[in-house]
């Protein structure tokens, strides 16, 4: 991962000093999604408007934010969607600008052919975390550092709830969950056949 510092509340930043990170970096919200409440703060007035909306967040029962590390992307990120035993990858770029945001409702657009090892090697990094915590379904965001020869796929956050645009629409997202089910539903009797068969 970038590194990251997660702060609970204001009180608790003393412990993670925002002065450890040299700008510019990001500060995220734990709270929101499609780069809502994600800024990518360039000085220390910046930064200082950033902790203001956190002190509001915490009067609105929303607390918890992070310090990351900013890492230059070209502007794409790459979201696997973990769907059952099947992964589907696509990058979320977006043209023009700074590159920071790449969230389709900021005006990123899908990519499912560029860079094919990345998105392997990215698939690749995420199948033993996948088995090791048992998440099916899911939709996880990676990104590369554009700087690197051999960029290594960088983890950023895990959504549970994910938009379907990337994969096609609701139609073809319930079309492969569907699938899933199915394979997960006769892999779970092929257990119980093979517990049984061997139990007596």
């Amino acid at each position: 991962t970038p590194r990251t510092c997660v702060v609970d509340n204001i009180d608790h930043q003393l412990h993670c000093p925002s002065s450890s990170f040299t700008f510019p970096f990001v500060f995220k919200s734990a709270w929101g999604g499609e780069g809502k409440r994600v800024f990518l703060v360039h000085s220390e007035t910046e930064l200082q408007k950033c902790l203001e909306l956190a002190r509001c967040w915490e009067r609105e029962n929303v607390g918890g934010y992070l310090f990351q590390e900013h890492i230059p992307t070209g502007g794409r990120s790459l979201r696997v969607a973990v769907i059952g035993a099947d992964m589907y990858p696509y990058w979320r770029v977006q043209e023009g600008g700074d590159g920071f945001y790449t969230n389709l409702a900021k005006g990123a657009t899908i990519d499912t052919a560029s860079y094919p090892d990345l998105m392997a090697k990215a698939c690749l990094r995420l199948q033993p975390f996948c088995h090791a915590t048992g998440i099916n379904l899911a939709g996880f965001d990676f990104i590369f550092n554009e700087k690197d020869k051999d960029p290594e796929p960088l983890f950023l956050e895990i959504n549970y709830g994910f938009r379907t645009r990337g994969l096609g629409g609701p139609d073809s997202y319930l079309m492969l969950l569907e699938r899933a089910v199915r394979e997960w539903k006769e892999n779970l009797s092929d257990h119980k056949h093979r517990i049984f068969a061997q139990t007596g």
